[in-house]
């Protein structure tokens, strides 16, 4: 998936966030409840960094962005799950 992201900044942050999927997978723990916390801080997170460019003169705020964020700390999520079940 993320070959086929065009800018490297977007794959930057595709990693980043998968990146915080894990940290924040690894501080909450295994569980559903932990998992669905996981999900929802991400979800915080990736919109408010948005509204953040949003309101930057220089930046540009996009809902594209922040579904790939969230996808990326998705997959992170998964990624450490699966290893850590192994």
């Amino acid at each position: 998936m993320i070959t086929q992201i065009e800018k490297p900044a977007e794959k930057i942050h595709f990693l980043e966030y998968g990146i915080l999927g894990v940290l924040i997978f690894k501080a909450t723990g295994k569980g559903t409840k932990q998992n669905i916390f996981v999900i929802i801080l991400l979800v915080i997170i990736a919109v408010i960094d948005e509204l953040i460019q949003y309101m930057l003169p220089n930046r540009v705020g996009d809902i594209r962005d922040v579904v790939m964020n969230i996808t990326g700390g998705i997959i992170g999520l998964c990624l450490e799950k699966f290893w850590y079940q192994s």
